[in-house]
Formats: structure tokens, sequence, C-alpha cells
């Protein structure tokens, strides 16, 4: 009845068979060293004995030792002992997955029925290859296995009783002595097309023939067929042994199945003169229904439950014969197999009572088969009956069951209730049970009244215990400690402290300023200076600016460091970093360099620079323009002055040609193109100055700058150092002569001015001697629309050439200032003991040399400010000045419009302004760039408001370069917070191509449409004003279409009432386009006071223009193209238009033959009717002025 209710339960879906079991909330998992979790594993064999044992310690394992559990299937032993060892596919017979270094961890703990001896070779090479994870065997099942010949009860007994043989021993069935065959069915009793024919069985297996016949002699038995030895057969399924061969009726069967016992029934049948033909069931399910149904012998092994309900007794042979085994004659009994349990070796670890009750577990073969007719009986399953069995016998496997007190080493008493460590077995003892030490504690024994057992205890400070199940804590190593007590692992030594002994609780701190490279330090030797200080004599001193100073730094790591740039070097060595140096003899002394300082070891330069600040070149050599050392050679600096000189001639004339042109408020394509080269010039210098300030700026941009050197007439680059005996010459003399270009140039076009003046006749008579070249230039003047020149036009007026040198003067202002100043930026190195010039980073201020260079850069600074304040005050005053001062000084105002010509003061102050931050704050880099970028602003501001150039297109050029200017700016202020960025080296390289390409694309067009218009196609007007402007004659007509209105009006409060409502902007247009008009075309009106007011403000803005376009004109000695002498002050020269050259004289007080009396004097027809430019004799020194 229990059984039954076992089943139900069961297939009730209830997965706890025990009443007590432990709930499967409350089971556990297997935990390895590694923290690793799983479920504790069964391998369970297929066969039904297989599967009844394995599922008996299935429910005790988890119901009983409260742990989880998984199974695996598999049909033979040798799959069960590959589980166990730990290989992944064991089903796989070729390759079980076990790796070529082997397994490494088993899920598979524990295998029951195991038939050792059948596997004894695959189990010696487990034990031989994977000796940590081999299965462990702990000894017999209970029962064994055996197999071989039975009858069944039912037989044995009616012969007996029948004749008196006992059938179950193999003497009874001698055919010599008794015809067993009577109590046996005939062969013909079964069917033969249930059996396998002779040439599927061993009879047709060569070998086994062969061997057969030479063991038992019976050859009549064999037959040869087609060379080959095989058992005689008769009617196809039977072989028939001697004793009935002769007489089949005396035969009876031997019933197996895939050949098992065939050969030995063989064998027997012959040596024991046994009448038994045996025979081979066509499948297994022939085999198990035939013994049932037919009287004879069979093949069965046990445990198995198949021929359980016949009773069967295994017929008895003589004694296991080892000897004759070994030959082949296998006649004797075979020995019981033992059935072993399995468990995996790291069992004993993870779960020593389970390693217990399996070697507990025992089970007798009566037991055995009992449950495996129980189970046939009812057809239940193999969990069913194991459950019924487990709560029928009780008092059997609770014998099974470990002492849950009773712990081993790697383990301690443990309450399950109050989830601790207990240290002793006093009181109740219900609730402990044995459990792995963890982690932090380790097992020791105890000795009570009740035997040896194990408790866990925490370990001591100083110790830990990290894998747990552990019988001892160890001791915590150098360069670690432990303060508290159960600890799990040990605590390295932190940053700033080490340990020298094992076993500490504490480590010791590391003394002064020192700390440690790492965790774990084990010495005090390992206590070195903390990041940013640097051990010097045994001392932590701070490193200054300049100097990457990682944890650990020495002055021997320093100075030892390969010369070489800072990406090669080892991080944890200190290093100078880029942009500063050091010399080899004072290693920590730190200068900051401008240039030419990659970092690393003291003394390093690129370039070959040498220096403390790597500002100098090598003696015999000098600093290019393009950066490295160039080694001089013979005649390096006469050539680059030869070069220089060659340029200088054509450009001084080309020079003095534009600048003496008539002047014009009209904006021309001449005029723009002889201004932009001059603004480009100023923007180089521009940058040249910027490109100083102390940031990260692109490479390309220090290109540009490197290149445009030239340019600011930088000397350096050209070679002046090899000035001398292919020698460097001192800093001093590099600067005096460099500060001489200035002056040298003044002198240079004086010079000019006068040879140029002493030699008239020289010029004529080349003119003369090369009438080749005039006629090709005549053509050429032709074709271009130029005027001739005759030979007095090489001859520099006084006039013109003061405006050339005021023009040099102008465009190098912004480099005259810089040079000037130079000596004055003095920018402070690391530690601020020692400052250096900004551009001759090599001299030291306060030193001989830097004295030398202040003197002379103040006389270069003195000259500079002269000539600004000169030009301010030729500014305010020019208006007065004679034509022939007003031609001197059109430099200043030629470029720009008439009502903004002192914009070239703002120009002058631009390129001053600039200079100053680097003077004023030369240590503070963010300062220095948000005063250039306020100055720049400021230009870009006046610049936008006033518009000044004459031409839109040269105003537009100009805020370009403005703007652009003050995004380098921009980028530079962001460029001191990061050494180096892509996206703003991407950034900053566009500004710098798109200055090249705003000046070279402009330039270029204009100079194109220039020759364009020259070629007779006008379209300069276009180009210059960015757009059509109307003609003279239509503004003409729409001025006299709008005055006839105004006068034809009839409500003229009507349209007073309009303009009062006009924008401030709008009526200061009007009012100044009135101005202009007035003003230039000599018409008049009734003005009001305001409107005079205006008119006067408007008249001394424009003063200055008409003078100038006057003075031009004469000063060129060319006849004005206009109807009146002045367009602009007709009170400054008398016009008389229509007049002529007599009466003009004559009005002058000169006397009417004054041409016949001085036929050097020519008369110059002002109103000039009927002549164009190219009429008049353009020599100005017979020119004879109408205003005396």
């Amino acid at each position: 009845m229990a059984a039954m209710a076992a089943m139900a339960a069961m297939a009730a879906g209830d997965m706890r068979c025990l009443e007590d079991a432990i709930a499967p909330a409350a089971r556990k998992n297997l935990s390895n060293a590694e923290g690793e979790s799983y479920p504790l594993g069964i391998w369970v064999s297929s066969w039904a004995s297989g599967e009844l044992t394995a599922k008996m310690a299935q429910i005790l394992i988890e119901e009983k030792m409260g742990f989880h559990v998984r199974t695996g299937v598999g049909t033979v032993t040798l799959e069960q002992l590959w589980a166990i060892t730990g290989c992944k596919t064991p089903r796989n017979r070729s390759d079980p997955g076990c790796g070529s270094d082997g397994p490494k961890q088993t899920y598979f703990h524990v295998g029951l029925e195991g038939w050792t001896n059948r596997n004894a070779e695959i189990w010696d090479l487990i034990q031989t290859n994977f000796p940590t994870t081999a299965p462990v065997n702990l000894g017999h099942i209970g029962y064994d296995g055996q197999s071989g010949q039975f009858i069944s009860l039912e037989v044995m007994q009616r012969a007996y009783r029948a004749t008196g043989l006992a059938l179950e021993f193999y003497r009874s069935y001698d055919a010599a002595w008794n015809d067993p065959g009577v109590h046996f069915d005939r062969i013909t009793a079964v069917d033969s097309s249930q059996l396998k024919p002779c040439n599927e069985t061993m009879l047709s297996e060569s070998s086994i023939m062969q061997k057969y016949a030479e063991l038992t002699g019976d050859w009549d038995g064999v037959e040869e067929v087609d060379g080959k030895v095989r058992g005689k057969c008769f009617s196809e399924h039977f072989w028939f042994p001697p004793p009935c061969r002769a007489d089949a009726t005396k035969c009876f069967l031997f019933i197996t199945a895939l050949g098992y016992e065939f050969e030995v029934t063989m064998q027997r049948a012959t040596i024991f003169n046994m009448p038994i033909v045996p025979v081979d069931a066509k499948d297994w399910d022939t085999y198990a229904r035939l013994p049932k149904t037919v009287t004879s012998l069979f093949f069965w092994w046990q445990p198995d439950p198949t021929f359980l309900g016949l009773n069967a007794k295994m017929v008895s042979f003589p004694s296991f014969n080892r000897t004759d085994f070994a030959r082949g004659l296998v006649t004797s009994a075979s020995t019981g197999i033992q059935l072993d349990k399995y468990v995996s070796r790291d069992l004993d670890v993870l779960a020593p009572r389970v390693r217990e009750l399996i070697s507990a577990f025992y089970l007798s073969m009566d037991a055995l088969n009992q449950l495996l007719l129980t189970q046939k009986i009812h057809s239940s399953s193999a969990m069913e009956v194991a459950c019924s069995w487990l709560q029928s016998n009780r008092k059997i496997w609770e014998q099974w069951l470990p002492d849950t007190t009773k712990c081993f080493a790697q383990f301690g008493l443990f309450n399950q209730v109050t989830e601790v460590f207990v240290d002793n077995r006093e009181g109740d003892v219900s609730n402990l049970l044995c459990k792995a030490c963890p982690s932090g504690s380790f097992s020791t024994y105890i000795r009570d009244d009740k035997g040896l057992t194990h408790v866990c205890k925490p370990c001591a400070v100083g110790h830990a215990q990290t894998s747990g199940a552990s019988t001892a804590c160890g001791p915590c190593a150098l360069g670690e400690h432990q303060e508290e007590l159960g600890a799990s692992f040990c605590r390295r030594c932190t940053f700033g402290t080490y340990q020298n002994v094992t076993g500490q609780s504490q480590c010791t701190q590391c003394p002064g300023e020192r700390t440690t490279m790492g965790l774990g330090s084990q010495s005090l030797a390992e206590c070195v200076c903390k990041t940013g200080s640097m051990d010097v004599d045994g001392q932590c001193l701070p490193c200054g600016k300049g100097l990457s100073c990682p944890i650990g730094s020495t002055i021997a790591g320093l100075t030892l460091l390969p010369s070489a740039n800072v990406s090669n070097l080892d991080v944890e060595r200190p290093f100078i970093k880029p942009g500063f140096n050091s010399l080899p003899e004072a290693p920590l002394t730190i200068y900051q360099c401008r240039d030419h300082c990659p970092g690393g070891a003291p003394g390093t330069c690129s370039f070959g620079r040498i220096g403390a600040v790597c500002g100098e070149c090598p003696a015999g050599t000098f600093a290019s323009s393009l950066g490295p050392c160039w080694r001089c050679r013979e005649h390096t600096a006469a050539l680059w002055l030869t070069v220089g000189g060659v340029v200088l001639l054509p450009g001084m004339f080309l020079a003095y040609h534009l600048l003496t042109k008539p002047y014009t408020a009209k904006n021309e394509v001449s005029g723009v193109v002889g201004c932009l080269p001059g603004l480009f010039v100023e923007t180089v210098q521009n940058l040249l100055v910027i490109s100083a300030a102390p940031t990260t700026w692109p490479p390309v941009m220090i290109g540009m700058a490197t290149y445009a050197s030239v340019v600011t007439l930088n000397l350096e680059a050209l070679g002046l150092a090899c000035i001398g005996s292919m020698g460097n010459i001192g800093v001093v003399a590099r600067y005096f002569c460099q500060t001489l270009v200035f002056p040298s140039m003044v002198g240079i076009l004086l010079l000019t001015f006068g040879f140029t003046r002493l030699l008239p006749r020289v010029t004529r008579g080349f003119c003369s001697c090369a009438p080749r070249a005039m006629v090709c230039y005549d053509r050429l003047a032709r074709i271009f629309h130029i005027p001739p020149v005759p030979p007095t036009a090489y001859s520099w007026t006084w006039c013109g050439t003061v405006c050339v040198i005021g023009k040099f003067c102008q465009v190098t202002f912004p480099t005259m200032a810089n040079v000037g100043l130079s000596p004055m930026m003095c920018y402070k190195h690391p530690g601020g003991q020692q400052h250096s010039l900004t551009k001759y980073s090599n001299t030291f201020c306060g030193s001989g040399d830097h004295v030398a260079m202040l003197i002379v850069g103040s006389v270069l600074l003195s000259f500079t400010t002269g000539f600004l304040a000169l030009c301010i005050w030729v500014a305010c005053k020019a208006p007065q000045f004679s034509w022939q001062g007003q031609a001197a000084v059109k430099f200043l105002f030629a470029d720009f419009r008439p009502d903004i010509a002192w914009f070239g003061i703002v120009a002058l102050f631009r390129g001053l302004f600039l200079s100053l931050p680097s003077v004023a704050v030369p240590n503070r880099p963010n300062v220095q760039l948000v005063l250039l970028h306020t100055v720049m602003l400021l230009s870009l501001v006046l610049q936008g408001y006033c518009q000044p150039w004459k031409s839109p297109a040269v105003n537009l050029v100009d805020a370009t370069s403005h703007f652009l200017f003050l995004s380098l700016l921009g980028l530079g202020l962001v460029g001191l917070e990061s050494e180096s960025d892509w996206i703003l080296d991407i950034l900053a390289t566009s500004v710098c191509i798109g200055l090249l390409v705003v000046f070279g694309v402009v330039i270029s067009v204009f100079a194109l449409v220039m020759i364009m218009e020259k070629l007779g196609r006008a379209i300069g007007k276009k180009w210059a004003n960015l757009g059509d402007v109307p003609e003279s004659r239509v503004l003409l007509r729409l001025l006299q279409n709008l005055a006839s209105s105004i006068e034809s009006s009839d409500d003229l409060h009507s349209v007073e009432a309009a303009m009062d409502e006009l924008g401030t902007y709008d009526v200061r247009m009007i009012l100044l386009c009135l101005t202009i008009l007035e003003m230039e075309t000599g018409l008049s009106a009734t003005s009001s006071a305001r409107h005079k007011r205006a008119i006067s403000q408007t008249s001394r803005l424009s003063q200055l223009s008409s003078q100038l376009s006057e003075s031009s004109r004469i000063g060129a000695g060319r006849a004005l193209a206009s109807s009146a002498v002045s367009k602009r002050r007709a009170s400054q020269y008398t016009v008389m238009q229509r007049a002529s050259p007599q009466d003009l004289l004559a009005e002058h007080g000169l006397p009417g033959d004054l041409a016949a009396q001085a036929p050097e004097v020519q008369l110059v027809d002002l109103d000039n009717k009927g002549q164009n430019d190219a009429d008049v004799l353009p020599d100005p020194t017979n020119l004879v002025s109408v205003s005396g």
C-alpha cells in the first residue's frame, strides 16, 4: 500500500518523496574555489537497475542532503567514466572531448553500478592521463554483475522430479550418461524465420571458427568455403555439436542475442558433450519473447528485469581458469563482475557528506531484483519505484546518511537555522551540519564526547584565506597587510606606504614628501618623490614649469635621457617639455624657448640650434627662414644683397611712377592694383607680429610667417650672420644691421633722387642710343594707350622722392615699430630669475648686449614715432600746404576717399599697437591675445564704419582680412588651453589659406582686368566698384528733373513734411551729396546756417583731395584733362575757361611774349580744348602755374 501511495504521489506531480524532505527552494548548488555555482551531477546508466539506483541516490541527495541535482544519461559504463572525469562529449566514443590538456572542471559527480572490470583498460588510461579529475572508486554497490546460460526454475524442478537430473549443473547435460534433451523442446519448435541465418552469426567469423576447431579438435564442425573456415551450418540456421550431430532430435536450443555466449556455448557443448545448439534471435524483442515460449537454455545477465518472471538460475560450470581464458578456451565459469560506485575527485571538497552517502550506499541483489520485478509488474517509472522503496525501507537507507556533526578537514559545524558557524556540539545538534569553511576562515579539529570533528575559525590579523575550505590561513605577504579578523584577502599597501615583513596588520608610511609608484610596495627603497617633484641629493624638490616629473623622478633619470623627441620617451622618466630647454651642466635651470626646443633631455635642440633656448646657430652657419641652420658659403651675404639690389632698383622706379600719378577721387583699376600689394605686405607684417604670440599656432601659419619674413626685410634669414670671416657676428651687430635697413633704404632713395637729377643727359643719351628699344616701347604704348615717356621723365622730383620715402615708411611701419620695440620685449623664464628677449631668446635681459640693443632700438623707435607724429601733423595741415608739399605727402592719402583721407593714420597706429602687447605683458599670453584681438576689432569697426578705401573691392578685401585675423586670434586663445587639437589645426589652417587665396585671387583678377582695360575692354569700373556706377549725364539729368520738380511744386510744405520723416542717416546722406555737388561743380544754392556749416565741414574734408589732385598733376608734369583746373576749390586756383594763353599770362602779370623769350617754358592750355593728355608736354620744370 505504501508503494502504491508513493507511486500515486509521484504521478500527481509532487516532486517530494520523503515526508521530511528539504524543500526545493531551500536546496543549494555546489560552489567551487572560483566562485562558480552549479548543481550536483549524477550520471545515470540507461539500463533498468542503473536507473533505479541512480534515482534512489538522487532522492536522498536532493531531499536529505539539500542539493540541486542534474542528471546525464549514458548506455555503457565507458560513457559514465568519461562524464565524471569532466570530458565534454562523453557519449562520443571516438572523441569524448577531454581536450589536449585534460579537463579542468567536472559537472558530474556521482555514478552508480559501474562495470569496472569490463572497462579496466579505460579506467587505467583515465587515471594515468587525467589524475586531477579522474573518478574515485568508492567500492562495491552490494551486488555483482553476472551473465551466462540460464534455465527457468519450472523446467529445472520438472526434470528433477522426472529423472532426478539437476539441470543447474553442467554434468547433467553429458549425452554419454543422460538424455537431457527430453526435458526441452526440439529445435523444430522454433520458427527458423525468427532466427538469424548462419551467415549473420559468429559461424561466419573465420577467425573465431578457426580458433574453435583448434581448441576443441572438432574439425567436422567446421568447413572451408572460398579458403575461409566457417561453422558447418544445417538448414541455414543451425550448427549441431558432436553429441547430436548424427541425431538432431536429441538436440535442444540455447537462445541468445547479439552473439552473447555463442562461441562459449559451442566450446562447452563439444568439450563437455552437451547436445546444445546455440541460435541467435533475429532482434531484441524476439530474444526477450522466445525463452518464455520455448523450453530451452537462454543467455541472461543480472541485474536485469527481462526474465525475472522465470525465476531463472544460472547453470554452473567449472571454476574460472585464468590460463584457459588467456589462450581462448572459455569453458570454465566466468567470475562475477563487481559493480562499483564512482564519485568525482573534487566531491570530497564540494560536498563531503554526499561522498559519505555514496560510500555507504549498499543494496543486495535480492532487494534489487525485487525492485526490478515491482517496476515490471506495475509498469512504473524508476523514480516512482525508488521512492516507494525508500519510503518502505527507511531503516536501511538511514544508515547510509552521514553524521551531520561529524565534519572532516576543510569543513566546520554550521547551524542552518541561525546560518552561522559554531565551534562546539553542545546542546541541540539537530540543526547542525557540516559546511565548507568560507573564505577568511580555516578548519581545525576538536575532540568532545562524541568524537572527533572540525570547526571553522576566523583568520587572525595579518593573515587571510582566499579560497575557502582550507585548513590554515596564510600570512600576508611582503607589501600587504590585514588589520581585520576573518579576512578573505590581504590588502596591498596603499600609495605612500610599504611593508617589508610578512603577516603584518599595518603598512609603514613613507618618510617626508615621498610616495610609492604603485600598490603593494615591499621596501623603503620603493618610496620615491611624488609627481611634480624630483629627487635631488636625497631631497624631493618641486619641478618648475617646463619640466615633466612623473612619480619617481630623479635627476639621474633626466640627464640620462636620450636626445630624442618627447613622443619616443618612456613616460615614467622625467623629461623637459616641448618649448623648454636646459643646459646639461644645470639641468634643473629651465629656460622657455620661442621655437626649436623639442623637449626631452637637457640641451636638446632641433634644426641644429644651440644655446640655452636654442636660439643660436653654430659658428659658420646662419638661421635660415625655414628654421634649420645653413652653412655659410662664400659671399652668401653679398649674393643676397646683390639679388636684393636687382629686385630693389626696378621696384623703386615702379613705386615712383605709381606714386607720382595724378590723384583722382574716382576709383580706377590701376589704383586698385597699386594699393592691393601694399595692403598685402601690411597684412603679412601683421601676421608675423601676431605669430610671435606665445600660443599654439598651426604649422601652416608658422610656415607662412617663416617664408614671409623676407618681405619684412629680415636680414638674419638672408645670411646676415655670415658677414665676416665665415663666422657668426654678434647679436648686437646683427640687430644693428637690421635696424639700419630702414634708414639705409631712405638713403638709397635720396641717392637715387640725386643721381637722376644730376645726370639728366645720361638718361637722354640712354634713350637716344637705344632707338630700337624706344620704337618697341612706342608700339606697346599705342597698344595699351600709354603716353610716350620722354627722357626727362627719368629725373625724380623732390616731392616725388619724399612721397616714395613716405610710402616706404608707411608700408614697413609695422615691421619698423616691431624691430624698434624688440629690445623691450622681455619674457620671463621659469623660476622668474632670468628674462630673455622674445626675438633674440639667447640674449638675456639686463646683459650688456641687451643694453646696447636697447640704445639702438630706441633710436629706431624715435625715428618710427617721429614718422608717426609727422604723419599726424601732415593729416591736420596738408590742406594748407603748397602744391609741392601736398604732392610730397600724397602717399598718406592717395588710396583713400577724399572725406576719409586721414585713415592712413589708423593703419599706422594699428601697426604700432600690435607690437605693444608683447612689451606690456610679455608673460601673459592670454592678455596679449586679448589685446591683439581688441586692436584688430577696433580697426575692423573703424574700417567697417568709414569704408575708407576708394574702391569698394579693396574695402571688402580689407574687411575680409580683418575677419580672418580675428578668427586666427580667437583660435590662438583656444590654443592656450590645448597643445594639440586637430580640429583647431584644421580651422586655423583654413583661415591662413583663406588669407592667401583672398589676396592672390583679388590681385590676379584686378591685374587681368587692368590689362584687358588697356586693351580696350572697359570692364574695370564694374569690378573695382563691385557693380555698375551710373554715368554723369544720367545723374545730371536726374538732378535737373528733381530741381524742376521742386520749382514747379505748388505744395512745398508737403515735401518738407515728407523729408521730416526721413531717417538721420538719410538726411545726412542727402546733405553730404548736396555739399559735394556744390564744392565739386561750383554750383551754389541759398543755404541755411546749418547748411553752411555742413558745407564748411565737407569743404575741409574735400579740400585736401582737391589740392592733391591738382598738385599731383602739376608734380607729374601732365596737363589736366578736365574742363577746369580744379574741380573742388575754385578759390585756390584761378581758372578762366575758354581763355587764350596770352590772356592768362597777362592776367597773372606775365609778359605776353613769354613763349618767345623763353622757348623752354611751355604753356599749358588749362581748358584743354581739343587736346588730351598725350598732347601736352609733361616736363614739370617747364610748367607754369597759373596761381603764380
